[in-house]
């Protein structure tokens, strides 16, 4: 599924208000945390599929949450690379070095 194809699929079947949006957002990242705790912290066997189904629910809503403030994945994406690079210049200017 392109990234286009998911956001359609968000819009379609996404029906939140946007303080919902917000809460689940929060809600699904602190349940990615707790399985990450318990795998890191308690050493309890996660397995893939699980943080698949978690980051799926992570995404779905901050999807949703992009949508309603008129933003794109691409963009943010863009934005953050630039922001990155510009905050590290002399790390992306060594490894494109070796390129």
């Amino acid at each position: 599924m392109t990234s286009m194809e998911y956001r359609n699929f968000v819009m379609e079947h996404n029906r939140d208000t946007f303080q919902e949006i917000c809460s689940r957002l929060a809600s699904q990242t602190k349940e990615l945390l707790d399985l990450i705790k318990k795998r890191d912290l308690h050493g309890k066997s996660i397995s893939k599929d699980r943080i698949k189904d978690e980051c799926g629910d992570l995404m779905f809503y901050l999807i949703s949450f992009l949508i309603d403030e008129g933003l794109s994945i691409e963009g943010i994406t863009d934005f953050n690379a630039a922001k990155i690079k510009a905050r590290s210049p002399l790390i992306f200017r060594k490894n494109n070095r070796s390129q």
